[in-house]
């Protein structure tokens, strides 16, 4: 399956982006809180994304913050997609 299909197939993976989309960057107990997903869910969705090259992640010690991946075109894509959607 192409990775866009995967994504937009996702409702949770969709949450998540949209809710990274709208703060710039998160750490997991915020994008837990702001999708109200399981942590568990959460945590795997996001992994899947930072494996697809979607998503970024910057490790402070114990604390990882995930952001947008802008230097991957298919996140352009996406961004159109919610755009889209918002309107």
């Amino acid at each position: 399956m192409d990775e866009i299909e995967c994504i937009l197939g996702s409702r949770g993976k969709l949450r998540i982006l949209r809710v990274i989309y709208g703060l710039g960057e998160a750490n997991i107990t915020r994008i837990v809180k702001e999708t109200r997903m399981n942590h568990k869910l959460v945590s795997r969705h996001i992994r899947t994304l930072v494996e697809m090259g979607i998503l970024n992640e910057k490790v402070f010690g114990r604390v990882k913050i995930y952001s947008i991946n802008f230097a991957n075109p298919k996140t352009l894509l996406l961004k159109d997609v919610f755009t889209l959607m918002e309107e």
